[in-house]
């Protein structure tokens, strides 16, 4: 499964970004209304097969979710890579795609 995470990804390159939108209170999102960074990663794993709880939402649920901390050229394409802004809590959540490039 992890093999077509970066081609599924790349599929949904250019549709519009919007900040907070990851809630799934409404089934699966339409693409053509945008993500935000969690919402593109949730919906690119379920359709790769993946199956998360609902409560796997903002980047530190997946932080918590699939939480194995490795050195990050060590990192695969289809692992996760955070970020943060403000102290240790990851605030932002995308996918490697290969040797520094992220989706």
């Amino acid at each position: 499964m992890k093999s077509n995470i970066i081609s599924i990804a790349k599929q949904y390159m250019g549709f519009p970004f919007h900040y907070h939108k990851c809630e799934r209170d409404h089934g699966l999102p339409n693409p053509k209304d945008g993500f935000d960074c969690s919402g593109f990663v949730r919906f690119v794993l379920e359709e790769a097969g993946y199956r998360l709880p609902p409560e796997v939402i903002h980047a530190r649920d997946f932080l918590d979710f699939f939480g194995k901390p490795i050195i990050a050229k060590e990192a695969d394409p289809g692992d996760l890579i955070f970020f943060t802004q403000r102290g240790t809590t990851p605030s932002h959540v995308a996918f490697v795609a290969g040797k520094n490039e992220v989706l």
